[in-house]
């Protein structure tokens, strides 16, 4: 359940964050059912309060994998695919798949013997030869064959026509690119994860102050022992990014598995957050810009 309340008065140029106080003068409400009605737990004070922060992540992200077999191709073809090796087709952030020849066994090209007795072609397996193929049951009933355009023959699938083959290494690459559309939230009721979620997720474009990189978070040291050590925890906003952060960048490296990473474009928007605990409820109000939008939720198990 949430509100949405007017936007602030005016635009600021760094992320702002909530604050109870300024909940309760903007009249922000989080309503709970009981027997006596609704409550809005706003207007009391929480058990106690902390900053956190709902990381939203888009993502695109573009592998490449590959798999070789040998086979026996026409010198034609043959010419055509070790070109192609040099080649990479500029399809970029798209699934695709194209191959070349990365290695030739014969070092002199022998004679085809897939088409030898009809050279460089093949008796069409549509028609069986004969040019057309029986519409029904009525053996006299027929159609022009399509797959050989009624000359009962096709080019020979083995050489392409040219007589001669050769034994080769083809190389078929895979282009695979993953999308990611996801928001890291730290722990919270399962109710109210779904309802933020749902909500940035529809906010096409979020405030510039609020992106971040999720691979070069600000750090703040623990002390000299501990930050020689490289115990510096990740913060956006001046919010501890731990809860969010570590699982954000687990998912983008498990999209990276499915093959070699070729690119990887990703838009990460940091949205403070501040979280009250009240008995039996979590009420989290999240800051996106202008406008505040509170959200409350029974807590798992209560």
């Amino acid at each position: 359940m949430r509100d949405t309340n007017e936007p602030r008065a005016a635009a600021t140029s760094s992320a702002r964050l909530p604050t109870l106080a300024e909940a309760r003068e903007r009249k922000l409400v989080a309503e709970k059912s009981g027997w006596f009605g609704d409550t809005n737990l706003l207007e009391s004070d929480p058990r106690s309060e902390r900053h956190a922060l709902a990381l939203v992540v888009r993502a695109l992200v573009h592998t490449r994998r590959h798999h070789d077999r040998e086979d026996e191709l026409g010198t034609g073809l043959v010419e055509r695919l070790i070109a192609a090796a040099s080649q990479v087709p500029a399809r970029r952030l798209r699934g695709s798949s194209w191959q070349c020849v990365v290695a030739v066994h014969d070092r002199v090209a022998r004679r085809c013997d897939a088409c030898s007795y009809r050279p460089g072609t093949q008796i069409c397996q549509g028609c069986g030869g004969g040019g057309s193929i029986r519409r029904g049951n009525d053996e006299r009933d027929r159609m022009p064959c399509s797959g050989c355009r009624t000359t009962g023959t096709v080019t020979c699938a083995r050489c392409d026509g040219g007589l001669a083959i050769q034994r080769v290494t083809v190389r078929t690459f895979e282009d695979h690119v993953a999308e990611l559309e996801h928001v890291f939230l730290p722990p919270i009721p399962i109710a109210m994860t779904a309802a933020i979620s749902e909500h940035l997720l529809a906010i096409d474009e979020l405030p510039a102050e609020l992106a971040v990189d999720v691979d070069r978070p600000a750090t703040v040291p623990l002390g000299s022992y501990r930050a020689s050590a490289g115990f510096t925890p990740p913060r956006f906003h001046g919010i501890d990014a731990v809860h969010v952060l570590p699982e954000a960048k687990s998912t983008l490296s498990r999209l990276a598995t499915q093959g070699t990473l070729v690119e990887r474009v990703v838009q990460a928007h940091a949205v403070p957050m501040l979280l009250l605990d009240y008995p039996g409820h979590t009420v989290g109000i999240a800051s996106v810009g202008e406008t505040l939008t509170a959200f409350v939720a029974e807590n798992d198990g209560s």
